[in-house]
């Protein structure tokens, strides 16, 4: 485990973690994943990684890494720590050794996509109609190692 600020310890996510896991995702609005979703994630050797601190979880994210690229597959932060820094830290421990990374995101999701940017993404294509919850378009956006803040 790594300390991080606001005596929080960074550490891999552990099926154990779901239910709060869930918790998290569900307060972020509409979506997609679902615990056996991320179960599944975690058994087919996807990596995850939370935050803890005072012994609950405040943040998470998923990902998929092969060859040396890293899909952003969902990332969350618990609505009472937000704007705190907690996505960057997460964002940062996951690409520390990646060539280059790629996520989509909700083209309504400005404070997301001002986050992503700030971290070096840039968009790269759009997906139409890609969420099922009302067919709202994703952005697709990637980093490369070249651009590593």
């Amino acid at each position: 485990m790594d300390k991080i600020a606001n005596n929080g310890q960074i550490r891999a996510m552990e099926v154990r973690d779901i239910p709060e896991v869930m918790k998290i995702e569900s307060e972020q609005g509409v979506s997609s994943w679902t615990a056996p979703k991320f179960e599944s994630a975690l058994r087919a050797g996807d990596s995850g990684v939370v935050i803890e601190s005072d012994d609950s979880l405040i943040g998470f994210i998923l990902v998929k890494t092969i060859s040396g690229v890293c899909e952003i597959l969902t990332i969350g932060v618990s609505p009472d720590v937000r704007r705190q820094g907690i996505g960057v830290v997460l964002l940062e421990y996951v690409l520390r050794d990646v060539d280059e990374a790629i996520l989509e995101v909700r083209r309504s999701n400005a404070a997301a996509i001002g986050l992503y940017e700030r971290m070096g993404f840039t968009e790269c294509g759009v997906r139409k109609g890609y969420y099922n919850n009302g067919g709202e378009d994703a952005i697709v956006m990637k980093k490369s190692a070249s651009s590593r803040t």
